[in-house]
């Protein structure tokens, strides 16, 4: 008994739990409750002719009423739900398919021709009168849908369940238009046109899909929108009609609900769009906005600033000159109260209203080249759209704009103009004076030795070593930067410059010029004088060398002292070893020069291989292997010499192989022998090819064995490398046929063919 009481008790906080999760439904309010109470709740507009149309079930139950979100997570407190099915079915979870309307319950003319669909069943519908005192009305919503499927077959797609927001300017017999559309669009919202991805119809603006609901759900249908907003401009005091409509299409299976989120019907005063940076419409600095709330039938207007009551502001229009959020409350005849609001931001854009631009001449220049987008640091270091420069400004319109902003001339004291565009799209207009400093420093001299190895006049110059001359005769100092040009146009325009190193162009003599700058602003351009001294010119010199033998090194150039790398410091040395040797000194007109000898020593071979391709007919060859100190080439004949170390397509026999160093230091010398065998051999004692034998075996590896087999690879005879075959087997004449052979080597390489006997 206590176990049965238990799991009801479970199960009974289970439900509990589960339907706090959902929305709730209430069919009891009256239509007027629901408009006036629940959509309109605390606004002043005028409601009248409030209608509901839709079906009421067999007990009692209707297709619309109250919703309340409860304790679950669906984005709207309260309002109301128009459904094509049945206001119970509505909470969730979503475990089933709702189609609870009959077929008997007709469609909606109006929504189908907003929606431009037909053939529509279980039609529901909200309409009223209303009259604003306010010029903007709005309301939130969101459609939910049982069409929004995740199975079935293509076919189903094809529905097109929708609703429609049909406003009508009754007072001027307007035309009726539908409010519901997909944002930023003239597509009305139904199933089909806002689709989320991954179901079973393709998707549709899917960015305003929430889900596809699973039994988590706090309402029972398939998938919903996410919250949308009806907006539209109203004339005050105006009469409008709207109706609220949705219904089913095709058929009555799938329902579908739309919900009204209560007190958003908001009929307000609109005061313009929020003037902000981050939508880039803010206002300019000094920029007076002029605010109009007028309305008809109004009795007294008070306006805020950041929810401080202005005082004195008491008109219908207000000028903002600050920026803040500003709400005006109007109190109507009859003392109801309406509001609007907007926000104001002022553009925050930085700047300096007149600037200096300097940029330094040679001495006795009266005008120069200006970078002007070197004055657009000094303007301001905020994010900017765009800026010009022009020559003149008269009663605020610019004249003479310049196209070419980053090599400018102009004379001293030259006043330009710059109008800058913040990101904002707000104009600020900047006096730019250009400058000339010309600061008398003298020409600056610098000496140097044509150090390369081509005396010529040209050489490279280390443009840090002049700098810190540069500086220290002008007792500048560290922090002053120096910059190199190769005309003084350069130099004026800061254009082509040069810091590290530079090679003259123009023999013995040339001038550059040098631009000294402190924190990016010119301080002087001097011009400087390079003179380049030229010496004898010495070549490198390359001697050889035979392993063993000495030899005498001595400087050309005369000099009171020498230093060689080897340490010694006369003007000759001598040495036997492979190397680099130099020796430094200086020339009468105090060049430093170095010479360079490079010595090579040579040696006959130490070591000696071949290898041998042979038994190849006319296609046998030798490769030389020789290692040494030398540089060596090869010779079968001793007088026809090559440097490749191999010989090809060579016929059998002995070759003399020669090798010797090209430097005459060294030769060897080595028989090779080059192998065949007899292809065939008749022995008919006529004493032409009478006996079978390997010439030259025996020379080469004398403990050699051939062995001779018949076609069977019985052996017949075997013999050493000095004998031979005659074609007999125990003193019987072998017939005339092909036998096979194998050699084996001293180093067991054993080789293998057949011959022909031939009688």
């Amino acid at each position: 008994m206590k176990k049965r009481l238990l799991l009801l008790s479970i199960a009974l906080i289970s439900s509990i739990i589960s339907y706090s999760q959902n929305i709730t439904v209430n069919n009891t309010y009256t239509n007027n409750d629901l408009v006036n109470n629940v959509f309109l709740n605390g606004t002043c507009t005028e409601v009248s002719a409030i209608q509901v149309k839709g079906y009421t079930f067999q007990d009692g139950i209707k297709s619309w009423g109250y919703f309340n979100k409860g304790q679950s997570n669906f984005p709207f407190d309260e309002g109301i739900i128009l459904t094509t099915g049945k206001l119970n079915a509505a909470p969730g979870p979503n475990s089933g398919t709702l189609s609870d309307g009959p077929s008997s319950w007709g469609g909606d003319i109006d929504l189908e021709n907003s929606v431009n669909i037909n053939n529509t069943y279980n039609a529901t519908s909200l309409e009223f009168n209303f009259i604003p005192d306010a010029n903007t009305m709005r309301f939130e919503y969101i459609f939910a849908s049982e069409q929004y499927l995740l199975s079935g077959t293509p076919s189903q797609c094809g529905y097109t369940d929708g609703f429609a927001f049909i406003l009508t300017d009754v007072t001027n017999n307007g035309t009726p238009q539908n409010l519901a559309l997909v944002p930023n669009t003239t597509i009305p919202v139904t199933s089909s046109t806002i689709r989320g991805a991954g179901g079973l119809c393709p998707p549709a603006n899917a960015q305003y899909f929430a889900s596809y609901n699973n039994i988590n759900s706090p309402i029972a249908y398939n998938g919903n929108t996410v919250p949308l907003m009806v907006e539209a401009n109203v004339v005050p005091g105006h009469t409008y009609h709207i109706k609220i409509v949705i219904a089913d299409q095709g058929n009555n299976l799938y329902d579908s609900a739309v919900f009204l989120r209560a007190n958003s019907f908001d009929a307000s005063i609109s005061l313009g769009n929020d003037r902000l940076l981050s939508t880039f419409n803010a206002l300019c600095a000094g920029e007076t906005l002029s605010l109009n709330a007028a309305i008809p039938n109004a009795a007294s207007y008070k306006w805020y600033r950041n929810n401080q009551l202005i005082a004195g502001a008491t008109n219908a229009t207000y000028n903002v000159m600050q920026a803040g959020v500003y709400k005006v409350e109007i109190t109507k005849s009859n003392n109801c109260v309406t509001y609007g609001e907007i926000t104001i931001e002022y553009d925050n854009f930085t700047y300096t209203s007149e600037v200096s631009l300097q940029v330094c001449g040679l001495t006795g220049t009266t005008t120069s080249f200006f970078n002007l987008n070197d004055a657009i640091p000094l303007i301001t270091q905020n994010e900017y759209e765009e800026i010009f420069f022009y020559q003149s400004i008269n009663n605020n319109i610019p004249s003479g704009v310049i196209a070419n902003t980053t090599n400018y001339q102009a004379a001293n004291n030259t006043t330009l103009y710059a109008i800058i565009q913040s990101e904002n799209g707000c104009e600020y207009t900047v006096k730019v004076k250009l400058l000339i400093n010309n600061e008398n420093l003298p020409t600056h001299l610098y000496a140097k030795c044509d150090s390369d190895e081509t005396q010529d006049g040209l050489t490279s110059f280390s443009l840090s070593v002049i700098s810190q001359e540069i500086l220290q005769q002008n007792s500048l100092n560290n922090q002053y930067q120096v910059t190199y040009y190769l005309t003084a146009n350069d130099a004026l325009s800061g254009q082509n410059g040069f810091t590290n190193t530079f090679n003259n162009t123009v023999p013995n003599q040339q001038t550059i010029y040098a631009q000294i700058s402190l924190n990016g602003s010119c301080y002087a351009i001097i011009p400087v004088e390079l003179t380049i001294f030229t010496s004898v010119l010495f070549p490198k010199k390359e001697i050889k060398l035979c392993k063993g033998d000495s030899v005498e090194l001595k400087a050309l150039g005369e000099s009171t002292t020498y230093t060689w790398n080897t340490n010694e410091v006369t003007r000759t040395i001598t040495v036997s070893e492979a190397g680099l040797y130099t020796v430094t000194y200086t020339t009468e007109d105090g060049c430093e020069v170095t010479e360079q000898f490079t010595i090579i020593v040579s040696a006959g071979p130490d070591a000696v291989r071949f290898d041998i391709q042979d038994f190849s007919a006319t296609s046998n060859s030798i490769t030389i292997y020789a290692s040494g100190s030398g540089d060596y080439e090869y010779s079968l004949d001793g007088e026809n010499f090559q440097n490749n170390a191999s010989f090809t397509n060579l016929s059998p026999g002995v070759y003399t192989v020669y090798i010797r160093d090209k430097n005459g230091c060294g030769s060897y010398q080595e028989k090779v022998y080059l192998l065949d065998y007899p292809r065939f051999f008749s022995p008919n004692g006529d004493g032409r090819n009478d006996v079978w034998r390997i010439e030259n075996l025996s020379w080469m590896d004398s403990k050699a064995i051939i062995r001779i087999f018949d076609r069977y690879g019985k052996l017949l005879y075997e013999f050493s490398a000095q004998y031979y075959w005659d074609g007999m087997h125990n003193n019987h004449p072998m017939p005339s046929t092909d036998y096979w052979f194998t050699i084996t080597f001293s180093d067991k390489k054993v080789l293998k063919g057949h011959f022909s006997l031939v009688r």
